[in-house]
């Protein structure tokens, strides 16, 4: 282990500005629905470049809940919608293309088969005439969560069977011919001690079959277990292996994907109870199970993962919700590293439920919407470009609108879509621009601290493409400089107001990362000191290294740790500076 420590002067302003999501964050939206509950659960683009979506409808069909399926233009304009269902509840999972330009669907009926519920298997033609339905079932209940066309012309069908009791669930998996008629199935569970949720199915470059789930597990006396499954069959329907992944014993509803190199990526929601937090977890196999590499993403505390698909350039699109109930983007490289994030606020609740990458390298997203459109819920459709507009966002503890002369605080632009920027700052007016500064990005983000103009107590920002002069973000409200007292042109009113602890970066990490901090300059002098340590430990409290151990004038420093001979794991850093003591987590993955 080891470290450096590295202090900077600090000239800035401090911004408080948050420029949020505007219209042109997406391409467009469509809302279908009527006055109840209508919800998209799984969406694909078609061959002539528009889409479909299958999901389930209270405001159409027999009665109920139906099948609800929708196909639309490039544009998101409705082509034709279809129901199917009988009088009791029934809903579609998941879409899938077949080779005959129609699609598969898999989903749960109630108005027909054996009783209660039962797995719907529903074969439709490419306008959506049904072509034939199958369903699986006992007496007790059964849904189905996943189907997909096989090379051999027949499906696989994953779903739930409450077949083995009352309180269990097991998996189970069916293998079809080409006109829904079983060739065999299996089950996996054995009593109300032992639950398996499926929700997705694979076929395995090697052609045997993997689905994947939560595992769930009674512990005595009170206790229980929530963990990945991942299961592999022969094609000829053998049980091969099982295996589970856990980060904390509660980790639910994974997702399991076909990477582009022939291996299997599950991505899910890892739940961390003693630290509050629930974060998207994200691992790649191989054909034989073995974890390939790993990396938790989340930085709310309150992250949860519905979906995902592999892109075009070896990374992933994810969509997730948060405690805000927004639809949310995020886009990372082949490992799991964050490229960019993307959310669409609106008032109410609103979730995005399923993601797939569009032929022009874009995405489209189906989900949920409470905000808009008619009814209670309705199926929201999102179209997106392949990069996020520019940004211009400050952060700041304190809040509010103002600009602080001789505080600390950065402008992050973040911007994958233009090769130059100018950043300006104008008087309330704006007939008067002061640029701040002009940059040419080499990876996306740049952060920068800012004199302001001390003209004027009030002024907008401006974020200008230079490679063709567009004018691409402006704050659309009106920001305060607000000039402290007693300010001048000396280093001693340049230094912090305040003690702050960021948040370590990059996190996770493997094995360095960067811990910055600010000591305060409260009595406007720089001749303060302040006895400071930096350390670090391990989740059990045992102290696991000293990064700084001394007096310290005010000012920003920064920390490098290295954790090259510690394990994998959460480890907490404390600083401790005067009276002020602040703690935060960081992530070391191996």
């Amino acid at each position: 282990m080891c470290c450096y420590i590295k202090s900077t002067a600090v000239l800035a302003i401090l911004f408080l500005v948050n420029v949020v999501a505007q219209e042109h964050d997406t391409l467009w939206t469509r809302t279908y629905g009527g006055n109840l509950s209508d919800i998209g659960y799984s969406v694909l683009q078609t061959s002539d470049g528009g889409f479909i979506i299958a999901g389930v409808t209270e405001s159409f069909g027999a009665g109920g809940k139906d099948v609800l399926i929708i196909k639309t233009d490039q544009d998101g304009n409705s082509q034709w919608i279809k129901t199917f269902g009988g009088s009791e509840d029934d809903e579609a999972k998941s879409i899938n293309p077949t080779d005959d330009n129609g699609f598969i669907i898999a989903g749960s009926t109630e108005s027909y088969g054996n009783g209660m519920s039962d797995v719907l298997l529903l074969k439709i033609d490419s306008v959506g005439n049904t072509q034939w339905f199958k369903t699986y079932g006992s007496i007790t209940d059964e849904w189905g969560e996943d189907a997909k066309q096989l090379p051999d012309g027949g499906y696989v069908v994953v779903g739930d069977s409450n077949w083995t009791d009352h309180f269990g669930s097991s998996s189970w998996i069916i293998k079809t011919d080409s006109s829904g008629e079983v060739l065999w199935s299996h089950t996996k569970g054995n009593c109300c001690y032992d639950g398996f949720w499926v929700t997705s199915v694979q076929q395995m470059s090697d052609g045997g079959l993997a689905v994947c789930g939560t595992e769930f597990t009674l512990v005595y006396p009170f206790g229980s277990t929530l963990e990945f499954f991942l299961m592999k069959y022969s094609i000829e329907g053998d049980f091969l292996w099982l295996k589970s992944y856990t980060r904390n014993n509660e980790d639910t509803s994974p997702v399991l994907k076909k990477a582009n190199d022939g291996n299997l990526i599950i991505g899910g929601t890892t739940n961390n109870p003693t630290m509050y937090r629930t974060d998207i977890w994200l691992l790649k196999v191989n054909n034989s199970g073995s974890i390939l590499w790993q990396i938790v993403l989340g930085n709310t505390g309150h992250e949860t993962f519905t979906n995902f698909e592999q892109t075009s350039d070896d990374g992933y699109i994810i969509t997730k919700y948060d405690s805000l109930s927004d639809v949310c983007l995020i886009k990372t490289n082949e490992t799991g590293g964050v490229e960019w994030e993307r959310r669409i606020s609106a008032p109410l609740h609103d979730r995005a439920l399923a993601v797939q990458e569009t032929s022009d390298s874009g995405y489209i997203v189906t989900g949920r919407t409470n905000s808009f459109g008619s009814g209670s819920f309705d199926v929201w459709l999102l179209r997106f470009d392949n990069k996020p507009i520019p940004k211009i966002v400050v952060d700041s503890p304190n809040g509010g609108e103002f600009f602080f002369m001789g505080s600390e605080e950065e402008i992050n632009w973040t911007s994958y879509s233009v090769d130059s920027v100018k950043i300006e700052l104008s008087l309330e007016d704006r007939t008067l621009w002061y640029t701040i500064t002009e940059a040419t990005p080499s990876d996306g983000s740049y952060n920068w601290l800012v004199e302001a103009p001390q003209t004027s107590r009030k002024c907008r920002i401006k974020l200008t493409d230079l490679s063709d002069s567009t004018v691409t973000d402006e704050s659309d409200t009106t920001f305060i400089i607000e000039i402290l007292p007693n300010v001048g042109d000396s280093s001693e009113t340049n230094l912090p107001t305040e003690f702050k602890l960021y948040a370590n970066y990059p996190n996770p990490f493997n094995p360095g990362t960067t811990i910055k901090f600010t000591i305060p300059n409260v009595e406007r002098r720089a001749s303060s000191l302040y006895s400071t340590t930096l350390k670090v430990y391990d989740i059990l409290g045992n102290e696991v290294a000293t990064l700084v151990n001394k007096e310290l004038p005010p000012g920003e420093y920064e920390v490098e740790f290295n954790a090259a001979n510690l394990p994998s794991g959460v480890y907490f850093y404390r600083l401790t500076a005067g009276s002020y003591s602040s703690t935060k987590k960081l992530m070391l993955l191996k």
